[in-house]
């Protein structure tokens, strides 16, 4: 992908920002090691806690999105962006409380 990436730029006709290429590649690099962290935790914490909690790369994906990004969201947007994350965040949570109880 990084290739294709990189080949598709160098090619391209637009004219290219470094500030926008600089803020893609940091978003894709948290997203990277959030992959690879799921690795390292399927081995320790299971396989199904570690699929739940590498649903997380949502979480991470969000915050890359408006604040690196700096996406611009209505105010309903952003209720329901907060709304939606922290539901996210609360069955994460009580999921891994039901893994450590079996």
């Amino acid at each position: 992908m990084f290739f294709s990436a990189l080949m598709i730029t160098l090619f391209a006709r637009e004219q290219k920002q470094i500030k926008n290429i600089v803020r893609n590649l940091s978003t894709g690099s948290f997203w990277a090691v959030a992959n690879i962290s799921l690795f390292y935790a399927a081995s320790k914490l299971g396989l199904g806690l570690s699929y739940t909690v590498s649903q997380l790369c949502i979480v991470v994906s969000i915050i890359g999105g408006v604040f690196i990004l700096k996406e611009r969201k209505t105010k309903n947007q952003t209720l329901q962006l907060i709304g939606g994350t922290l539901l996210f965040l609360l069955s994460t949570f009580i999921l891994s409380l039901f893994q450590q109880i079996s």
